[in-house]
This record gives C-alpha cells, structure tokens and sequence, in this order.
C-alpha cells in the first residue's frame, strides 16, 4: 500500500481546512493451478495489478460542515472510474452527526473499517454477502466513549419493486465500548 496526501492547510480558528490525498494499492499473486481453478492442468500462474487507487478531497466548512469527495480511479473489483465517497456531514455534536450523499452504510465494523487497516488482504465473505457497502442515503450517527450507534436509510442499489417503486435499505448498528485504555 502506498498512501500519499498533500495540500493540507487550516486557518488559526479551525472553521476552514481541506485535504488532498489519495492510495495505491498494487497486488501481485503467485499460485499453483491444482485445485481446477482454472484449467485443471497443474499449471504455475502469476497476476499483478492494481487493487485500488483512489484521490480524494475532504475537510471542513464553517467549522461544523465536513465534506469527502473520492475518487476510484482503478479497483479490481469495480474496473474503476467510480465515485466512492461523494458526502456532506453535519457534525455540530459528538453523539448526532448527520451525514447525507454516497457513504458506507453503517452494518458492520469490518466494512466501516478502512482497507488501509484491514489485517488481511480481502474483507470476510460473510461481510461481502451481507454488508452493502458505499450507497446514496442520509445517515445519522453519534458516540461516547462508552456506547455508539449509526443508522441510515439509504438506495437499494436502484432496484424497484414489481410496483416501479423504489426499494429503500434501512441499516443500523449500535456499540458498546465497556473497556477504555491507552
């Protein structure tokens, strides 16, 4: 993983900053062809390529207002060219912060949790079949040092019912945090 940022810069109140960055994510696979795979043949086989690339801008307007525009330029499972983060966040309290455009939805901690930080190189298949992701919805999320919580009510991926409606996901996720410590 390579990460870079750049351009970051605040006025002496706080109430202004952006941030300019971005990550490369490259892959490379060495693999023996033994379990049918791909032919069967017991053929070696190799693949590099570009896991994720990603630019973003984020930060803060009138103090209270955050903002996070991100690009994926190349992702191995998308082909790239997407927007991932594209979002306005009201975060005048620590336990209410309100957040409206494309952003993960709140379901689990591993999808929460950055791929810059994840210990292993993919997310669970249970996270894959059950967690949604990035969606376009307004989401509502607050913590303490004790508890958390974060729900949403967000796009079901442009899906609509036999009707013509549109279908709505409702995620949440609520946390305790009984033990603190350095």
């Amino acid at each position: 993983t390579v990460l870079f940022s750049a351009g970051e810069s605040d006025d002496t109140d706080d109430r202004f900053s952006f941030k300019l960055g971005g990550r490369v994510q490259v892959q490379a696979d060495a693999f023996k062809d033994s379990m049918n795979l791909i032919d069967g043949d017991g053929a070696y086989g190799s693949d590099l390529f570009f896991r994720r690339a990603r630019v973003y801008l984020s930060g803060t307007v009138y103090e209270h207002w955050a903002y996070k525009i991100q690009f994926n330029v190349v992702d191995s499972g998308s082909g790239g060219g997407t927007v991932e983060d594209l979002y306005i966040r009201w975060k005048r309290y620590p336990w209410a912060n309100l957040t409206v455009g494309k952003h993960k939805e709140p379901f689990s901690l591993e999808e929460l949790t950055s791929s810059k930080y994840v210990t292993s190189i993919e997310r669970s298949p249970i996270n894959d079949f059950f967690a949604e992701g990035r969606s376009l919805g307004i989401s509502l999320q607050g913590a303490s040092s004790f508890w958390g919580y974060g729900v949403g009510i967000f796009d079901n991926n442009d899906q609509f019912s036999n009707s013509g409606r549109q279908k709505w996901a409702y995620t949440g996720r609520i946390f305790l945090s009984p033990i603190n410590s350095e």
